[in-house]
């Protein structure tokens, strides 16, 4: 009886401090769990990857200048190529986009390159090689870029940027055509036939010498872009000597025209008006005349014949304009040549015929002044306008003519 009272008591026991074992441990395993779990914060904000600026910037500039490049290898032709060394020929921007090789460049800050500032400059360096220089502005900041252009076998347009992997036929004929090395025993073989052949030669070859140049040949017609030619007198190469001669010729004959003015009468109004019974009235440049004539015959005066009213008194001639007077008129007639030679080196005279007027013209403030019998008149109103004359006349046409006369040397021994 004590002894399974003993055994249970001793197994309850045991199994009392097991759970107590246990829940201690959970309890420490969590106090050490804890601290790892609210050190750690989360944070509600989103992370973000910052991107510099700055490669944003060298994206943008180096798509830019890479169009920029390929606008401009398009634009150079064979005819917009600089033809010597040395020569420049430069394209804005803005000439490109008007020949529709690219559109407006647009910085990282979205504003529109300077159409205007930004270009291409293409500098030629020797033969087919050039220096391209691409240059941006781009709100108010600028770069640029060089590159090593130049007419190779492999470009697809006239111009292409230079592809060292690749090979332009050019150079892969000089490299064709380069000697092969020789060897040491082929070196010696090649000396020792070269002073065999030195020392057979007793004498030195006779020195080429230059004759003297023909006569001048005649004259013959050449184009005014031609060259003179003077050759130097140790020139081997120069065997042919050019001499230019230029002279005004006779080419035809064409039209000429002589401009003057002159001064004619033209009629502007009638005006109903209050005046004397006895007298004609004229208005000219707003002053009032009155006369005993017809005054408007001086519309119709023609070919030199007198009227009733106006009378021919001959013909002058004179290099100014002739005044107009209320008595007196100056027709214009032509141009006088008589002092000018196949042209006039100066404005020639003119000639005008000359009329008078016959009746009394008196200048009067009105037209009922020292009147006694007043009635209704219809007056003519003039105005003195100038009139642009002009004179012909055929004249030789002169231009300038190129002849060339050459003449030879050749080599003598």
């Amino acid at each position: 009886m004590y002894t399974e009272d003993y055994q249970y008591n001793g197994f309850f026991f045991r199994k009392i401090v097991l759970k107590l074992l246990l829940i201690l441990t959970i309890i420490l395993l969590v106090i050490w769990i804890i601290p790892k779990f609210t050190s750690y914060k989360p944070s509600n904000k989103k992370k973000t990857i910052n991107i510099k600026e700055e490669n944003i910037n060298n994206s943008t500039i180096s798509e830019n200048f890479s169009k920029l490049k390929a606008a401009s290898l398009l634009y150079y032709k064979e005819n917009k190529l600089p033809k010597e060394k040395n020569d420049i020929e430069l394209v804005t921007l803005k000439e490109l986009q008007k020949e529709k090789l690219i559109t407006e460049l647009i910085d990282s800050n979205g504003k529109t390159c300077d159409s205007k500032k930004s270009y291409v400059k293409l500098t030629k360096i020797e033969d087919d090689d050039y220096l391209l220089k691409i240059y941006l502005s781009c709100n108010a900041k600028t770069d640029y870029q060089l590159a090593h252009v130049g007419k190779y076998s492999y470009c697809t347009s006239t111009i292409c940027e230079k592809d060292q992997n690749k090979k332009n036929e050019k150079e892969q004929e000089k490299e064709e055509n380069l000697p092969q090395l020789v060897n040491n025993k082929e070196f010696e073989e090649i000396n020792e036939q070269v002073e065999k052949d030195s020392q057979s030669q007793s004498t030195s070859p006779t020195p080429v010498k230059l004759s003297n140049f023909t006569e001048w040949s005649s004259y013959e017609r050449t184009s005014c872009t031609s060259t003179e030619v003077i050759c130097n007198p140790s020139d081997l190469s120069c065997l042919t000597e050019v001499r230019i001669k230029k002279q005004t010729e006779k080419v035809g004959k064409y039209i000429k025209e002589y401009h003057t003015s002159s001064l004619v009468l033209s009629k502007r109004a009638i005006v109903k008006t209050k005046a004397c019974h006895n007298y004609n009235y004229i208005i000219i440049q707003g002053k009032i005349y009155k006369t005993l004539g017809n005054y408007e015959e001086i519309l119709s005066l023609n070919n030199r014949q007198s009227t009733s009213n106006w009378s021919y008194k001959g013909t002058i001639s004179t290099s100014v304009t002739p005044n107009f007077g209320s008595n007196k008129y100056y027709k214009f007639i032509g141009a006088d040549f008589k002092d000018c030679k196949e042209t006039c080196t100066t404005n020639p005279s003119y000639y005008y015929d000359v009329y008078e007027y016959t009746k009394p013209i008196i200048k009067t403030n009105s037209t009922m002044e020292n009147c006694n019998s007043i009635i209704e008149k219809n007056i003519n109103v003039y105005q003195v306008v100038k009139k642009l004359e002009t004179a012909r006349r055929e004249e030789p046409l002169y231009a300038t003519a190129c002849y060339q006369s050459t003449r030879t040397r050749r080599k003598v021994n």
